[in-house]
């Protein structure tokens, strides 16, 4: 009898213990503030639009670019095995992990939560900035996982859909976003650090990256002209209308990506003889804006390849340089060229305007406009001399500070002229960005190797790049 008695109390002090710890324990206990399991759209956006900028608008894929497009020179460290085209696959790690675990899983998150509030303005963005960043991912490499990209544990190695899919995706997401924001919406855009919220823009943005990535396809389907002319002409109507991020003024955590660089790892670049000789010799008014001075007070570029120390900076108060500069997404100047080029063969004539309406532009962007230069060197053009080597030469020196040059190179014949750096290591000017080394690991669909001179589906025919 007294056993039964004991147990009887041990269990009765046993759930009188347990009460009090539900009671005591803070249900909350592990519950890390810091990862949330659920996040608010106005603080989502925000950091996509930060991420985006930051890798994919002014990092990795700007300094690489600018150095293959003979805009930069690499003379130091990375930079110098990079500017005799020695791209390597654990280079771009770090630019498709973040594109695709950080910016477009958020897009996908926005454009879900978007649709579960059923807010067609916020699914909107979401699908402008998918559209964005996949696109400039399947710019970069040609095949990548998209279609079962983003299912988290049901899928750990994703297919890799071809670029003529992917393409398919993002013009579909445009015009769906296009659409709904014509639409009424309960809930409106808050955290937007690229238009402050307003539907109109974000509309405009759509149109403007709907004739970048239909112009990309100009060379296996010449149709897509007249829509980009459509498109364009219901994007921006000035560079104020630009998609842009503006960076802050505190160099260690607010500043451009390329003022970071700079300041980080000082002598990895300098200014390139190609671009610097062709604007010095045509006197043009962005020289200065882009190039800053040499020892000697002269503006002069290391020849491609060369890894000229002593040659010139960029600019280090440029718009893309400074700290409390701008990374571009997309903007009125490019649109303009996509203008002049999609009108070509067709209207000499408005092509012609176009064209000048973009070098004004550019021009404007860099608060450099000279009424006398333009006139001797831009407004002389007219239909009848107006020719495609004069609109992609003339976008090349405008995108400056973008990544955008090179789309353009890969599906041209060359026409501003590269020529192979000084002792390149790979026979031509690359077409592509290698695998990544964590993806060729990790993901057993992903190809193995380090293939840069595999072409675009863009591209059709094009092979832009000299050879030995």
């Amino acid at each position: 009898m007294k056993n039964i008695f004991r147990i009887t109390t041990v269990l009765v002090l046993i759930a009188a213990l347990f009460s009090a710890c539900e009671k005591w324990i803070d249900p909350n206990l592990n519950v890390d503030p810091d990862r949330p399991l659920d996040v608010d759209l106005a603080l989502i956006l925000p950091s996509v639009q930060a991420n985006m900028a930051y890798n994919m608008c002014g990092n990795d894929v700007v300094r690489v670019t600018s150095i293959l497009m003979q805009y930069l020179d690499g003379v130091g460290r990375q930079s110098l095995a990079q500017g005799h085209y020695n791209i390597n696959n654990s280079d771009p790690n770090n630019l498709w992990n973040n594109a695709y675990a950080s910016v477009m899983y958020d897009c996908v998150t926005i454009i879900k939560k978007g649709e579960e509030t059923e807010s067609p303005h916020w699914t909107a963005v979401g699908k402008i900035l998918l559209a964005f960043e996949i696109g400039a991912v399947t710019d970069l490499w040609g095949n990548v996982p998209y279609s079962e990209a983003f299912l988290g544990v049901a899928q750990f190695h994703p297919s890799f859909d071809s670029q003529e899919s992917i393409y398919t995706e993002i013009l579909s997401l445009l015009d769906e976003a296009i659409t709904e924001l014509d639409q009424d919406n309960p809930i409106p855009i808050e955290g937007d650090l690229m238009f402050g919220g307003d539907a109109v823009l974000w509309q405009k943005a759509a149109q403007a990256l709907k004739a970048r990535y239909l112009m990309h396809t100009v060379l296996v389907n010449s149709s897509v002209k007249s829509q980009v002319v459509t498109a364009v002409n219901a994007s921006f109507a000035s560079n104020d209308e630009d998609m842009q991020f503006q960076y802050g003024l505190n160099g260690s955590t607010e500043a451009t990506p390329l003022y970071q660089f700079q300041t980080q790892r000082t002598g990895d670049i300098t200014m390139c003889a190609t671009l610097v000789d062709f604007l010095a010799n045509t006197s043009d008014p962005r020289l200065p804006a882009y190039c800053a001075l040499d020892a000697d007070s002269l503006y002069r570029g290391s020849p491609a390849g060369v890894a000229d120390e002593s040659a010139s900076q960029p600019n280090p108060e440029g718009i893309y340089w400074k700290a409390d500069g701008i990374s571009t997404i997309i903007g009125y100047v490019e649109t303009q060229f996509l203008k002049a080029e999609a009108l070509l063969g067709t209207d000499n004539n408005a092509a012609a305007e176009a064209y000048k309406e973009a070098v004004q532009a550019s021009l404007e962007k860099h608060d450099v406009f000279d009424q006398a230069w333009f006139d001797a060197n831009i407004s002389v053009e007219t239909g009848a001399t107006i020719n495609l080597q004069k609109i992609l030469e003339q976008k090349w020196v405008a995108m400056f500070g973008q990544a955008e040059a090179w789309n353009d190179w890969r599906r041209s014949n060359n026409e501003i002229g590269l020529a192979l750096a000084q002792d390149e290591l790979l026979g031509q000017i690359p077409y592509a960005f290698p695998y990544p080394s964590d993806e060729q690991t990790y993901n057993t669909n992903c190809p193995q190797g380090r293939d840069l001179v595999r072409k675009m589906w863009w591209m059709g025919n094009a092979n832009p790049s000299p050879t030995k």
